[in-house]
């Protein structure tokens, strides 16, 4: 397979031929869709393969990770960023909807949630799987009986994190790792969070093991 580079696609939110491995410029201007219905969807932390692919939806994955997005099935064409959810390289108001899948859960959620408010269209919509104390506690059972010492205190460091946001809306990082500040979701933490960057009709849905929140862009 050539160079990953996003596909020249017509009002595409990412500039035509930049190189995923780079952010493609933010422009500020607003984009002239306006039915949210038909503009593109952004998938957030898509790693291999992007989830709107395959539903008739314009579909753009971004994820931090360059080899996962070499491994996606480049005959669905979908168009690739590699970038961070909290520096989204984007356009303004040029996606009709948002989806991550258990990928907010390692991002800092209020500077996340800020670029997904600023790049949506109004009334768009965002669907976010999130990792419930529950899933955490589990993980950290299986460390405990693995002996595992370092898998261990990380999840107890989880665990702690998640406290933190549930009470203050904050998130801590690891010292001496400011990239890692994993942490467990609950629905109070993350309706307020959603709140706070004008997101309205929020609403949530049980997974297997995770929950899923939905929640729309005011107009």
């Amino acid at each position: 397979m050539g160079p990953l580079t996003v596909p020249t696609v017509p009002s595409s939110p990412v500039d035509k031929g930049e190189p995923a491995q780079g952010f493609a410029p933010a422009h500020r201007e607003r984009s002239t869709a306006s039915d949210v219905n038909l503009a593109w969807t952004l998938d957030l932390g898509c790693g291999r393969a992007v989830s709107a692919v395959g539903v008739g939806q314009r579909a753009c994955g971004l994820d931090i990770d360059f080899q996962a997005l070499h491994d996606v099935d480049w005959r669905e064409r979908p168009s690739l960023v590699c970038g961070r959810g909290e520096q989204l390289p984007f356009r303004d108001c040029c996606f009709g909807s948002i989806v991550s899948r258990v990928a907010v859960p390692y991002m800092r959620v209020d500077e996340t949630f800020r670029e997904m408010e600023r790049v949506l269209l109004p009334g768009g919509t965002v669907q976010l799987s999130l990792h419930p104390l529950g899933m955490t506690v589990r993980e950290l059972r299986g460390a405990v009986r693995a002996r595992n010492l370092k898998n261990t205190l990380y999840r107890c460091f989880i665990i702690v994190n998640g406290t933190c946001f549930h009470l203050t809306g904050r998130q801590v990082s690891l010292p001496f790792r400011q990239q890692r500040c994993e942490f467990f979701q609950t629905r109070t933490g993350i309706a307020r969070a959603l709140r706070a960057r004008g997101f309205c009709d929020v609403k949530w849905q049980r997974g297997p093991r995770e929950f899923i929140v939905n929640a729309r862009k005011a107009c």
